[in-house]
């Protein structure tokens, strides 16, 4: 078991990726979550993270045939772009 992890803070990069799924027509709805990922252990060293991406998460197992559709693949990379754009350049 893993605690979730939770962004309390409203400015930084949780700002900045809240204005760009709305204007993005995505859900900007920020949820706690504790799936095995990168963010879990970060966020624990005082990190702000985000898990985001296309695909539909499975928890704590893989499927076979899983497949992405390339039009969420490519939403997800223009709002990648678009907080790199925003947050750190």
């Amino acid at each position: 078991y893993k605690p979730p992890f939770v962004n309390r803070s409203e400015a930084g990069l949780r700002g900045t990726l809240e204005g760009i799924l709305k204007e993005s027509q995505r859900s900007a709805a920020i949820k706690p979550t504790s799936l095995a990922s990168e963010g879990s252990f970060f966020s624990r060293l005082g990190c702000e993270c985000f898990v985001f991406g296309a695909g539909q998460s499975v928890v704590g197992s893989q499927m076979a045939h899983e497949n992405i559709n390339i039009n969420d693949v490519e939403a997800s990379v223009r709002i990648y772009q678009k907080v790199i754009d925003r947050f750190c350049l």
